[in-house]
């Protein structure tokens, strides 16, 4: 516990200040982050390791009797716990009254745990969540104003788990589009999407495919984990195979802005060895699918004021082009 606030606190001290965050090296502060991460792998060794001691047992008869003598102890101190399991379930509308910037944090575990959740099979959040996205993709599929006008393009703007919901799903509907024979056949109402007649340009901020998705869960979610080097020994290039791949999802440009010190997702793309402090300096791919740019230091939740004017120009590029 003591190396995880070590790691996250600063991150949690930038939620709090996001004016003073901006003033600070982003290089560093990524640096901090990064090592951090990887310093909680022993930490979570020592604790499996502690945990495995304490579940089996000790020959010791003096430890073997400070473990009766607080037997009850330990049952209170699991039933607390469990409670507090269940207790976040159940009143996860509460979150909304935590304070001291861990209320993100809490929220990611509970969005990643209904994102992941298989049951009930016939209305499970995933399936819901799916649907209402879908049916506005078709909405806008077929719009046509009073003079017969559709929309050129599509320009897609997700945020945390809004990015994972938005990958997952377009991927999963290039997957059937592409498995149907013949592949018009699948759904008429996204035609224009999937055949590419309406180009969709993807923006995601503090995307976690990477990060969190792609490292914890590896059987679910490899297409969207790229370990590779940067191309040709140039940082400010994208290979042009690295994952995730915006082709699989049908998307024209995929673009990707993220916080040096943002601990639920950064780069998508960059290798941990290009610097976050080279944030004036985009990367990019040399088929132009794949951009990615770090827009200074801070945390997580702080993508849409004041602090972060680069998001604007970003998004006006976007629009402009498409």
């Amino acid at each position: 516990m003591m190396v995880a606030v070590w790691c996250f606190g600063p991150s949690v001290w930038d939620e709090l200040n996001p004016d003073k965050a901006a003033a600070q090296d982003a290089g560093g502060f990524g640096r901090w982050l990064s090592f951090g991460f990887r310093f909680l792998y022993p930490a979570g060794w020592i604790l499996v390791a502690a945990m495995t001691f304490v579940m089996l047992g000790s020959p010791s008869p003096r430890l073997q009797f400070w473990f009766e003598a607080h037997a009850l102890t330990a049952n209170v101190i699991g039933t607390m716990v469990a409670g507090a399991g269940a207790g976040l379930l159940a009143f996860r509308g509460r979150i909304s009254e935590l304070a001291l910037g861990f209320r993100p944090v809490v929220r990611v575990m509970l969005d990643v745990d209904s994102w992941l959740r298989e049951h009930p099979r016939d209305s499970n959040p995933t399936a819901r969540i799916c649907a209402r996205y879908v049916s506005l993709l078709r909405h806008i599929c077929n719009y046509r104003d009073p003079d017969g006008y559709r929309h050129d393009a599509l320009v897609i703007v997700a945020h945390s788990q809004g990015t994972v919901i938005t990958a997952d799903l377009l991927r999963f509907l290039q997957v059937e589009h592409q498995a149907t024979i013949p592949p018009d056949k699948y759904d008429p109402g996204l035609e224009r999407l999937l055949d590419g007649e309406m180009p969709v340009y993807l923006f995601t901020m503090g995307c976690p495919l990477r990060q969190l998705y792609g490292l914890r869960f590896p059987y679910l979610y490899e297409w969207a984990d790229h370990k590779g080097s940067t191309a040709s020994g140039n940082p400010a290039m994208i290979p042009t195979g690295a994952k995730p791949d915006p082709r699989a999802l049908g998307v024209r440009c995929w673009t990707n802005a993220f916080r040096s010190g943002d601990y639920i997702g950064r780069q998508i793309w960059r290798t941990d060895d290009y610097p976050a402090a080279a944030s004036a300096k985009p990367s990019c791919d040399s088929a132009g699918l794949r951009w990615e740019t770090c827009i200074g230091a801070g945390a997580h939740t702080h993508y849409w004021d004041e602090t972060a004017p680069e998001i604007a120009r970003i998004l006006d590029h976007i629009v402009s082009s498409a």
